[in-house]
């Protein structure tokens, strides 16, 4: 993990936003268990931030900045002073719990193309945190000095047609 690392003097100063989600939580874990980095994660809220202490022990708010992808001012500060930036924010659809009856009837009689609906909450689209979030977060990064940024990605990656891939 980030074995290259080892070749530098000194510690890099990294960003990882969206660090309370499922794989941004993974990779700010790892890097504020490496010696070689000081990790800063980027939150949203302060349920974000109860999950992180819970998760991490309350030492790890030191290491936390709140912020929001979809409110470019936010970020300016998270920036200050950081080498790398690693992007791991992403929409989060929303099961339609309404869907699941139909979906589990249809399989019973055996579509086994059937699957739940989903939703995004209004202003957490893909357009909203996949598109315009990543574009503020590399805008803000570029204003700020980062060296390098690291973009994990995900959303519709095997749909071609996704507007999100154009």
């Amino acid at each position: 993990f980030f074995s290259v690392h080892k070749f530098m003097d000194s510690s890099m100063n990294v960003l990882v936003t969206g660090a309370s989600g499922q794989t941004g939580f993974m990779v700010f874990k790892r890097l504020i268990d490496h010696p070689g980095f000081v990790a800063r994660g980027l939150i949203r809220s302060t349920k974000s931030l109860e999950s992180m202490k819970a998760r991490l022990g309350p030492n790890v708010e030191a290491n936390l900045v709140m912020g929001d992808v979809k409110k470019p001012h936010s970020l300016v500060e998270a920036m200050k002073g950081i080498e790398s930036l690693v992007i791991v924010t992403s929409a989060m659809p929303q099961l339609n719990y309404w869907s699941l009856p139909g979906t589990i009837i249809k399989k019973m009689f055996g579509d086994k193309t059937a699957k739940p609906n989903f939703y995004y909450q209004p202003g957490e689209e893909p357009e909203k945190v996949d598109w315009e979030g990543q574009k503020a977060q590399i805008d803000a990064a570029k204003d700020a000095g980062v060296k390098h940024i690291i973009l994990v990605s995900s959303m519709a990656g095997t749909k071609t047609d996704h507007f999100l891939n154009t």
